[in-house]
């Protein structure tokens, strides 16, 4: 879906919906592409701005019935940079379905569909402990998952904030 809106809603000159919420702490270089809306369709045309603009929302919608009717849904993205994952699961909260299934969806979920939620998953004594901890509530207010304190992989506890200037992106 994000990759979809990127198509169908970005507009030369303005921000991507994905990088949108950090754009201001990304650098220079990422910022100019980001205005590009290289994927974008062209809308430059207003009806068929419009056109697109309701294309786009009726997959917002289709997203929401898919759930309502028991398809699974698997989250994830064809776009290169991790935001893009936040902004697809936002994407399914602003359809309608829950913040608690959505994060559902992206974790033991997404496990299950790979065969790999016997280690994976789920916080459950035996399997591995890879998780993100927030600053925040995302069962409540999901793009808190944009707030990622602490990242636990393979054992090793990183901190993005001590991380992000090698990337060239601030700190929040």
């Amino acid at each position: 879906m994000a990759i979809w809106e990127g198509t169908y809603i970005d507009r030369p000159g303005q921000p991507g919906r994905i990088e949108a919420p950090i754009f201001d702490r990304l650098p220079v270089q990422v910022q100019r592409g980001s205005r590009t809306a290289g994927e974008a369709l062209d809308a430059s045309d207003p009806a068929t701005d419009k056109q697109y603009r309701a294309c786009y929302a009726n997959m917002v919608r289709m997203v929401k019935k898919l759930y309502d009717s028991g398809i699974q849904i698997v989250a994830g993205t064809d776009e290169s940079n991790g935001y893009a994952l936040d902004r697809e699961l936002e994407i399914y909260a602003e359809a309608g379905i829950p913040a608690p299934e959505v994060l559902r969806i992206a974790t033991i979920e997404a496990a299950q569909v790979m065969h790999l939620d016997k280690d994976f998953g789920s916080v459950t004594p035996g399997k591995y402990a890879d998780m993100i901890l927030v600053n925040g509530d995302p069962t409540r207010q999901l793009s808190d998952i944009r707030h990622v304190d602490t990242v636990v992989k393979n054992g090793v506890v990183y901190k993005p904030a001590e991380l992000y200037p090698a990337f060239g992106i601030s700190p929040e």
